[in-house]
Parts: C-alpha cells; sequence; structure tokens
C-alpha cells in the first residue's frame, strides 16, 4: 500500500484560507455590530426628546454574563405627561463612591417619543463607538485578505 501526502505548501494555503475566513467573519462581525450601535446613536440624536432626569434609588441586580452583582442607579423622569424609570444596567456597579458622585450629577435622558420607555442618558451615551467597532472590524477584514494573501505567496514561492 502506497500513500502519498500532500506537500507542505498544501496545508499551509489550507491553514491560511481557513485562519482568513474565521478572522473575517470576526471583523464582519465587529462592522455588523457598530453599524446598529451607530443607527441607534443617530435615532437617538436624530429623534429623541431630551429631559431632565432625577437620580430616585438603586436596585440590585443578580451579576449574570458580563455583568457583575450590585446595585444599579435609577433614574426617574416625565416623558408625554407620565413618570418613567430607568435603571442604567450598563453603568456598571454603583460603589459607595460612585453613590456619592451620583448624587450631585445632574443627567440628560434622551427617549423615543414612539416609545417613552426607551431611553438612555446623554451624558454616558458612547456615541463613537460605533465608529470605533467599523473601524476595528475593518481592519480586521484587511488583515485576513492580507493573510489569504501572503499565505498565498509565501506557499507558492517555497516550492
Amino acid at each position: 500500500m502506497n500513500l502519498k501526502f500532500m506537500p507542505t505548501y498544501v496545508y499551509l494555503r489550507l491553514a491560511a484560507f481557513i485562519l482568513s475566513i474565521l478572522i473575517f467573519m470576526l471583523g464582519y462581525g465587529s462592522i455588523n455590530l457598530g453599524l446598529s450601535a451607530r443607527e441607534e446613536t443617530l435615532q437617538f440624536k436624530n429623534n429623541g426628546v431630551r429631559v431632565p432626569g432625577t437620580l430616585i434609588g438603586y436596585r440590585y441586580f443578580e451579576g449574570h454574563g458580563r455583568f457583575r452583582a450590585g446595585d444599579r442607579p435609577v433614574f426617574s423622569y416625565v416623558a408625554n405627561g407620565a413618570q418613567f424609570t430607568y435603571v442604567v444596567s450598563d453603568y456598571g456597579v454603583a460603589t459607595n463612591l460612585k453613590k456619592k458622585v451620583l448624587a450631585t450629577q445632574k443627567v440628560t435622558i434622551t427617549y423615543m417619543p414612539d416609545n417613552p420607555e426607551r431611553a438612555r442618558i446623554e451624558q454616558w451615551n458612547r456615541g463613537s463607538m460605533g465608529v470605533l467597532e467599523i473601524t476595528l472590524g475593518t481592519l480586521i477584514c484587511i488583515g485576513a485578505f492580507v493573510l489569504v494573501y501572503e499565505g498565498m505567496r509565501i506557499s507558492s514561492n517555497q516550492y
């Protein structure tokens, strides 16, 4: 029985191609995430209604995923004549020092007129995150293409 093995450059090309597909998928996902974050930011900026918010207390949240367990600030605001509360789950755990800072901080809450419960705190908005994710995703995708090109070039020059 005579077994023939493929030359090493075939394995190099295949590995570079598979790795570049995985890297490209990561970059594409980052671009999509950035585009959706940017779209939401523009919706709030163009259509949102800004009102003052008042800290009314804290609500304890169990930790799950990337969020730690602890107190999260709860803000109250008036929209269309009705009182709403907004719990800031992405703020992080409010330590005693943060609670002292939050007690003195004035916040502006932006809500969507068609759905007043959909709100966010204007000062804490990461408006540049969408642009950052799009840029990072683009660089990752370019890196994937360079990896394929270099993998093909190196393996073809060696044999």
